[in-house]
């Protein structure tokens, strides 16, 4: 089922991706001639913002087109969602190697390839977190939903830390990996563990008195 509200913000981030778009081309344009740091770090930030802030719209579209052929709507959504998160992952390395562009390649420090400074399993991760957890309100607990959107936003910082500051025992960043890792993040899987399971304690106590029992079935059925 199709959401007007979601439609409005696919519009409008189909809107902001236009613009991102145009921004990317300028400023890599202009890095490419003049060689500016400011143009390098600026088109990569928008090639990452571009792949995620595109993601709405195409589901949006997919949910228009998924009609006339599902399987073939669903490819191609996947298909650009690979792309999408291609572009994202290709920003986010140039990022991390230029936040920090003494790192020999080959070295321990060096970003990963695939996932650059943990882009991936802390930004991505913290911001799909706070996008569930902020959808969770109303649906389960308040505190599922607020133990969710801190401990992604305490994630993202930790991805912060790892791109800035590259030292892991840096106060505010063992901070952030120590209560969202080893508090928030499990604490927030133990809550939904719980919820999850009480409806279907639910379903099976409520269908039980109910359920007629044989002998009454068999009393029914002689008279």
């Amino acid at each position: 089922m199709q959401s007007r509200n979601f439609d409005r913000f696919a519009a409008g981030m189909a809107y902001l991706s236009a613009l991102i778009a145009l921004a990317y081309s300028a400023s890599f344009g202009y890095y490419v001639k003049r060689g500016d740091a400011w143009a390098q770090y600026t088109s990569s930030g928008l090639l990452m913002a571009g792949g995620l802030i595109g993601l709405p719209v195409l589901v949006a579209l997919f949910q228009r087109v998924r009609h006339v052929d599902e399987g073939f709507a669903l490819v191609g959504l996947l298909v650009a969602v690979a792309a999408a998160f291609g572009s994202v992952l290709h920003g986010a390395h140039d990022v991390a190697v230029f936040a920090n562009p003494a790192q020999a390649p080959g070295s321990p420090d060096y970003p990963s390839y695939t996932d650059p400074r943990g882009f991936a399993t802390f930004a991505l991760f913290g911001l799909g977190l706070i996008v569930l957890s902020a959808l969770l309100r109303g649906v389960l607990s308040k505190t599922i939903s607020t133990v969710g959107i801190v401990s992604g936003l305490l994630t993202i910082v930790v991805y912060i830390g790892r791109v800035t500051v590259l030292d892991p025992k840096r106060w505010w960043v063992a901070i952030a990996a120590f209560a969202s890792g080893v508090v928030g993040v499990p604490l927030w899987n133990i809550l939904v563990g719980r919820e999850l399971a009480r409806p279907a304690l639910a379903a099976r106590g409520a269908l039980q008195p109910n359920a007629p029992s044989a002998r009454s079935a068999s009393m029914a059925s002689s008279s």
